[in-house]
């Protein structure tokens, strides 16, 4: 509202308002920044929790790992508690309970980046007697079924590729035979774990990210700023900038 005219007699108040054309600008504006202010502290929540358990091992690590946080001022006292519930729910969870027990080979984030400051982090690879695992926390949503198997959510079968081809630092040549995304609720209950064998799916992953490398090579090859509308952002820079809405 730009302005506000008002005519007044004796018995009524008759206000005319006058809107502002602008206004779907304005909105739109106000709801992206309230994304990316909410998308911001998520990602701050994120990075702390990755960086905790990034310094756990095993159950009995977990007080001194809290009371490290707390000295270096990471979390406060009223946060202790939530904090240290979540790492217990991670650890005792009865799907990755197993992979935090103290005879076996963990390698963490930052021991295997490829190359340096490279996006690929796993977050836990682990060497058993018998095979090899991944495990990925998420904050947010995990991925479905449907969305690792249809490629939509590649990243752990990537990450089992590289393993595989010995792509990272200071780890050997080895297959892994599961994937284990644990949703990190921070709540009272154990998270949700979404597991996955690796058998065919790496197959699959490894064929599409050569055709992608493939057709990226090519100069020719035309790019949709959406190539599936279904799982297309609400807030969209690359929609924005194609003048999506303006050529509809």
């Amino acid at each position: 509202v730009e302005c506000l005219e008002k005519d007044f007699s004796i018995h009524q108040i008759q206000p005319k308002f006058k809107m502002d054309s602008r206004w779907e600008n304005r909105l739109w504006i106000q709801l992206s920044f309230k994304h990316e202010r909410q998308g911001g502290e998520v990602r701050q929540e994120g990075i702390l929790i990755h960086d905790l358990l990034g310094e756990v091992d095993h159950q009995e690590e977990i007080g001194s790992v809290i009371e490290n946080a707390l000295a270096l001022g990471r979390i406060s006292r009223s946060e202790k508690a939530r904090y240290t519930n979540l790492l217990l729910n991670v650890v005792n969870h009865p799907e990755v309970r197993g992979y935090y027990d103290k005879d076996l080979t963990i390698y963490k984030e930052q021991d295997i980046l490829v190359p340096e400051k490279s996006f690929i982090r796993p977050d836990r690879v682990i060497r058993t007697d018998s095979h090899w695992a991944i495990i990925d926390y998420k904050t947010g949503a995990i991925p479905s079924r449907r969305e690792v198997e249809t490629g939509l959510a590649p990243q752990l079968p990537l990450e089992a590729v590289l393993l595989a081809k010995g792509g990272f630092k200071n780890l050997p040549a080895k297959e892994c035979s599961e994937l284990r995304y644990y949703h990190l609720t921070g709540g009272k209950t154990s998270g949700k774990v979404h597991s996955f064998t690796a058998d065919t799916l790496l197959v699959d992953v490894e064929k599409g990210l050569l055709k992608l490398l493939n057709d990226f090579d090519n100069p020719e090859m035309p790019y949709l700023y959406a190539p599936d509308y279904g799982t297309k952002p609400i807030f969209d820079d690359y929609g924005h900038l194609a003048r999506v809405k303006e050529w509809r």
